[in-house]
Formats: structure tokens, sequence, C-alpha cells
């Protein structure tokens, strides 16, 4: 569904006016007010979406960029509040929780060289944790999600939120329909690609896999970044 700001052209929020914003929401939430609720609360809050898709080519997500302990300390939250809630979603945490201090030093500076769109030594924490947050929906419960999502942002006390220390201390949710599950397989394969170690003696085959799963998602996800008043970073939604 293209349309003014559904077209896949960077574009920088603070260029835009308010009115102009709440109308690009409007187009990347594809007829969900849920998400698009979402979408502007999250901006209200400083909890900017890198990624959404209303479900117009796929299954409904959303998805965000963890820079600091307030965004993943916001993740965290939002993960628990939709395990206790039970809706049939997917929770996915991307994390830079290796297996060695030298499996971890190697991948954080490949991705710096090679991906500085993506990752910087601002964003990329020089610590272990969690470093991207994303949720994916069904079609017939998008809107229950996403306005959970959007009523925890808004409500949110952050002070008792624990950040995990450890793989053990992320929290997970499966689709419990295995059909979903078994079309999100690969998605998801490919995304934790990104965020753990590769295992291959050739260092080689880590650029080829990285280069080529990045590529991969980039054609199959619409995204968007999102640029906080306070911070320098770039809005964006690249289109199938």
């Amino acid at each position: 569904m293209e349309g003014k700001y559904n077209t896949g052209v960077p574009i920088d929020i603070n260029t835009i006016s308010e009115d102009e914003r709440k109308f690009a929401f409007h187009e990347w939430a594809e007829g969900s007010e849920a998400l698009e609720e979402l979408l502007n609360t999250g901006y209200e809050n400083g909890f900017l979406s890198h990624a959404c898709c209303g479900g117009d080519t796929g299954h409904p997500y959303i998805s965000y960029d963890l820079n600091d302990d307030n965004s993943r300390k916001m993740a965290m939250y939002l993960a628990q509040q939709l395990i206790e809630s039970g809706l049939n979603c997917k929770i996915i945490f991307l994390h830079d929780f290796f297996d060695t201090e030298e499996e971890y030093r190697k991948d954080r500076l490949y991705l710096i060289k090679n991906f500085p769109e993506s990752f910087t030594e601002e964003n990329l924490s020089p610590t272990r944790t969690i470093i991207n947050f994303s949720i994916y929906t069904m079609m017939e419960n998008r809107e229950q999600i996403f306005k959970l999502m959007a009523d925890s942002v808004r409500e949110a006390q952050l002070d008792n939120v624990k950040l995990p220390k450890s793989l053990e201390e992320i929290p997970e949710r499966n689709f419990d329909d295995p059909i979903i599950k078994k079309e999100n397989d690969s998605l998801v394969t490919k995304s934790n690609m990104m965020a753990q170690t590769v295992k291959a003696s050739n260092e080689g085959l880590l650029t080829v896999d990285l280069i080529e799963t990045i590529s991969e998602l980039n054609e199959s996800q619409k995204s968007f970044l999102q640029q906080s008043p306070n911070k320098k970073e770039t809005e964006y939604e690249i289109e199938e």
C-alpha cells in the first residue's frame, strides 16, 4: 500500500511537521488503528520503533532497536505484559550474548565496520545486552496486541524493571499456531544471525552469511526508523 510516505524513501522526522508525522504514521500502520496509536504513543514517550508492518504484505509486526537502558527496560516490560496476557504472538529479542569474549569482540567490530548505517559505537553496546525487540502478531489479533502495547508504553513504570544478565533471563514466546510458527521460522533465524555468533572456521563465511542475511531481511520486511527529538537518528522505511 503506497502513499506519500509509504514509499521506501528515507525520511528525517525532524524535517516534517507534527501533522505530517501523524499522517506518515497513519500510512505506515496500513489500516491498523491500534498500530497507528502505538506509533504515536511510542514517539510521544521516547520509545521509537525501528520497523513495522500492519499486515499489508505479511504478518503484522513492530520492531525496536534498543540503544539505551530506558528502551531495553521498556522492551522487557512490554514482553512481560504480552506474556501475561496470553495473547497469541511471537516475541523475539536479538542480543549480543556471545559464547566467548573473543567472539563478542570480533563480531561487534565486524558489524560496526561493515554496516555503519545500522551499528555504531554509540548504539551497539560494549556490554552484553539485548539490542532489538520485535513482536509478530496474527491478523485476527493485531489490534488487541498493538492496543495492549500502546497502553503499556503510556502507563509503564520502569524503575523496578531488571535487564537480563544472561540468555536465560531473556523472555520468549512463540506462536501457538504451528502453521504461523512454520511461516515465521525462516525470518526469525535470519534475524538472529545478525546478533548472534555464526559458528564458522573460515572468517569469510561469516561475512557472506551476514551480508546475505541483511540483504534478504531488507527485501522481505517493510520498515522505518524514527528520529527522536533529542537523538540524531534517521527515520526511514523499506518497501518490498
